[in-house]
């Protein structure tokens, strides 16, 4: 029976800093030998732009395979592409939940939302997705990452996130910076304390550095996904 591989999500819109985010997927893909599956949002810019070019829709798919054939021989990995008409607000996360994706990588520029990433947008976008989410800039993922910005709070998937932290720490020999999240409520704020009381106990384990610092209000949105920044 065939185990099934782990997956890399990354959307694109075929824009420069896309094409950082899939070089950042790859390079995580080969490091752990991963899948990775590239995505499109069919939307209206998408359709705007079809019909100004006087293309039709076979002309996502036919760039898609191109790309991923591209990434597969370059990377020696399997890459997949999914087009998908929606909302790039909440269609990424849908597709995530459908092919059970274990990390998205988004570039913070390009289609409208990808762009405002950091912004006003984030917690549409983040918010929907089912899990962890590397937001990348335009830079390659050859020159690695100098620090990871690690958000917790009570649930598994801060756990969850401690693995690719320790992952891309152990390989770029970063630092981690936890945040965490303060809550009036005295149960919850326990149960953040253990969280973080068992992470720091698997950085130390693993030789990770690694700070912490309590998180303000303004910051609750980043419990959803962590951020690298490159060297």
């Amino acid at each position: 029976m065939e185990t099934k591989k782990n997956i890399v999500l990354v959307p694109t819109d075929f824009t420069e800093v896309a094409e950082y985010a899939i070089m950042h997927g790859a390079g995580i893909c080969k490091m752990q030998n991963y899948k990775l599956a590239l995505l499109h949002i069919v939307n209206r810019e998408t359709k705007s732009y079809l019909k100004k070019e006087k293309l039709t829709s076979n002309a996502i798919n036919e760039r898609l395979e191109k790309k991923a054939k591209e990434i597969s021989e370059k990377f020696g990995i399997v890459v997949d592409y999914i087009v998908r008409e929606g909302s790039i607000f909440s269609t990424i996360g849908e597709v995530a939940k459908e092919i059970g994706a274990n990390l998205l990588t988004l570039g913070t520029h390009g289609k409208m939302g990808l762009q405002h990433i950091m912004g006003s947008y984030a917690m549409k976008v983040i918010g929907s997705s089912p899990t962890p989410v590397i937001v990348v800039q335009e830079r390659g993922f050859r020159e690695g990452y100098k620090n990871i910005v690690l958000p917790i709070d009570d649930t598994m998937e801060s756990k969850q996130k401690v693995k690719w932290a320790i992952h891309i720490a152990r390989k770029f020999n970063s630092t981690v910076h936890i945040f965490t999240m303060h809550s009036s409520d005295g149960y919850r704020m326990a149960k953040i304390k253990g969280n973080l009381r068992q992470i720091n106990k698997f950085f130390d384990q693993n030789n990770i550095i690694h700070t912490e610092k309590i998180a303000d209000k303004k910051a609750l949105f980043l419990c959803r996904f962590f951020l690298i920044r490159r060297k």
